[in-house]
């Protein structure tokens, strides 16, 4: 495989992703990576473009390799449209270590580091906590703390309607007649803010192709409520250099930055039982 792209989604219209629960009332904030190739796929049935994978019947035991690999969609702030973004990773477990009780409170609260204090943590077990690095959800890098708008992700909680067709049933049989009232929870990012996505491509044939479904999902929207409009984005494609330079710490232990799915019951076992699972 090539290097590492930087696939930037800034979006122009609501979105809500969906729990596992299914509540309406309640968004994500990270777009799991399953999701996303299950999204690309699509389109790539519903656009014509050729791939194994959809000749590949349901029940079959071993799925051809799809030529690329993405992580799950993190938030990224952009204070102006032409200012570099500050990526945010999942803060990795079992570091940012507290110095006292008071700040054990804070850091507790922390998901998100920014791309440099990640790439530490990579070398290093923790970074040295300072106040001015804390801002709500996020550690970040002094340099940036500045222009960093910690507000650039906002929650909306919006009234909907279900209006049952002319004949439907409830599971008792009987005719449903009522408009019946829910509540959907939307995230809406600033103007130059939204998600991104690191992926990985085995040659510039199946880039092309990743780069055709996802040019034609930036018009149709992701996640949920897509035929009114929610999930509509911006994509751009760029280099991701930020990793590069480091160095190979031979390290013990490795964090994910997409789902993982065993093989098998018995590797997953061997994992976790393994001195190298924190």
């Amino acid at each position: 495989m090539g290097g590492l792209d930087l696939i930037l989604f800034r979006f122009t219209a609501p979105l809500h992703i969906g729990n596992v629960r299914a509540d309406c009332d309640r968004t994500e904030q990270t777009l799991r990576s399953d999701a996303l190739y299950s999204a690309i796929i699509q389109a790539w049935s519903i656009l014509g473009i050729e791939h194994p994978i959809l000749d590949c019947p349901p029940d079959s035991p071993a799925a051809p390799d799809l030529g690329f690999a993405c992580s799950s969609l993190f938030p990224y702030f952009r204070a102006e449209k032409a200012s570099n973004p500050i990526l945010f990773f999942p803060k990795p477990m079992g570091t940012l270590q507290p110095k006292n009780y008071k700040e054990q409170k804070k850091m507790k609260k922390i998901r998100f580091v920014d791309a440099y204090s990640f790439a530490h943590l990579l070398q290093n077990p923790d970074l040295p906590s300072e106040e001015d690095q804390i801002n709500d959800r996020y550690y970040i890098a002094k340099a940036q703390n500045a222009i960093f708008n910690p507000d650039f992700m906002q929650r909306q909680i919006v009234p909907r309607s279900y209006v049952p067709r002319y004949g439907e049933t409830d599971q008792q049989g009987e005719e449903v007649v009522e408009t019946t009232i829910f509540y959907m929870e939307r995230l809406y990012f600033s103007q130059y803010s939204g998600l991104f996505c690191l992926m990985q491509f085995d040659d510039d044939a199946i880039k092309n192709k990743v780069l055709a479904a996802l040019q034609y999902l930036q018009d149709a929207g992701i996640g949920s409520d897509r035929n009114i409009g929610n999930g509509i984005f911006e994509l751009s494609c760029q280099n991701f250099t930020a990793f590069d330079q480091l160095p190979d710490m031979g390290q013990e232990y490795a964090t994910n930055l997409s789902l993982f799915c065993p093989e098998s019951n018995e590797q997953l076992q061997t994992m976790l039982s393994g001195k190298q699972c924190a």
